[in-house]
């Protein structure tokens, strides 16, 4: 699969089969203060990633004890789900259904919100349109049981996946991508779930840079990877496909190569447009925990004795949970 520029599909944008929802489903005068759940990259994921997080599955030792941490600090967590390890043959749906509702009771438990993403197009495997639509028809109905899910990114900034070459996993199938990400987003949306899909933004022309994604999401999540001033949510309303809708800011989060003063000083800007907007419903830091033991992967709010990092650790508990 080359390339899915804008422009091939922005003069025929999909009509939803399924009406639009508003959303996030977050209660009236509650703001989220989240993280991002992760997995390590340096254990045999190798080059599957999130592929080889859920055919590991260190429940014991990462994943129960990475949402305990993030309980103690915030209230909500965004957790990457992926279809790569049941194309593979590896977890059957069963399995992936059953990993999934162990995070979701164990979220339930914690208090927290949860905030899904269904995983990425360039770690999607040979998968094709049924099975695809099967699993997400299933996995949807399962978010539906939890009134404390949020929303579903359907997949994981597929603007920057579909506008760069494939990797070996990359969704490849004849049918567009644009119109299988239309279908997912209605089944989901079928349950009553709110549906987005996140894209990452590196300067300010990022918010009215519009992908065909923009137009199938009932909220918005922007990955936030700059300085970004208080007020630059505010140019993503004004455009058609941003028009009365609300914002989440997936990710942002900077790895210890840069200065203390750096990486506070970034989290402190991301705090001020959660306060100042009313349409910005949270955010969520990249990342909980660290992704590895080197500078490059070292993104985590804890470090790796499960401690907070002071300088990001107390910008991040300064972030609002309640509208001012």
């Amino acid at each position: 699969m080359g390339a899915l520029a804008a422009s091939t599909v922005f003069s025929n944008i999909p009509a939803h089969a399924v009406p639009a929802l508003p959303g996030p489903r977050v209660p009236t005068g509650a703001k989220l203060r989240g993280l991002n759940h992760v997995g390590s990259f340096e254990q045999d994921y190798q080059d599957t990633i999130w592929g080889g997080f859920w055919r590991t599955w260190d429940w014991s030792n990462w994943i129960r004890p990475q949402m305990e941490d993030i309980a103690k600090v915030a209230n909500s967590v965004r957790f990457w789900g992926n279809t790569l390890p049941i194309a593979d043959g590896s977890v059957s749906l069963d399995e992936y259904l059953g990993r999934w509702e162990q995070v979701l009771n164990l979220a339930r438990e914690l208090g927290l919100y949860v905030y899904p993403c269904g995983g990425d197009l360039r770690h999607w495997g040979d998968f094709s349109w049924k099975q695809s639509t099967q699993t997400y028809a299933v996995w949807s109905q399962l978010l539906a049981e939890y009134n404390n899910v949020i929303g579903v990114d359907i997949t994981n900034e597929a603007s920057d996946t579909l506008q760069s070459e494939p990797s070996r996993y990359s969704y490849r199938e004849s049918e567009p991508a644009d119109r299988l990400l239309e279908k997912l987003s209605d089944l989901v949306r079928r349950q009553g779930i709110p549906v987005t899909h996140s894209r990452s933004i590196r300067q300010k022309a990022g918010w009215t840079s519009a992908y065909f994604t923009d137009y199938l999401a009932d909220f918005l999540d922007f990955h936030v990877y700059y300085p970004a001033a208080a007020n630059d949510s505010a140019d993503a309303y004004r455009q058609p496909w941003g028009e009365g809708k609300e914002l989440i800011i997936g990710e942002f989060g900077k790895d210890t190569e840069v200065p203390s003063s750096v990486r506070t000083d970034y989290y402190d800007k991301i705090r001020a447009m959660c306060v100042s907007d009313s349409r910005c419903k949270g955010a969520f830091a990249w990342s909980a925990w660290d992704l590895g033991p080197a500078e490059p992967t070292q993104w985590g709010l804890f470090d790796g004795h499960r401690q907070l990092r002071s300088d990001i650790g107390d910008a991040f508990l300064s972030f609002p949970t309640k509208d001012p």
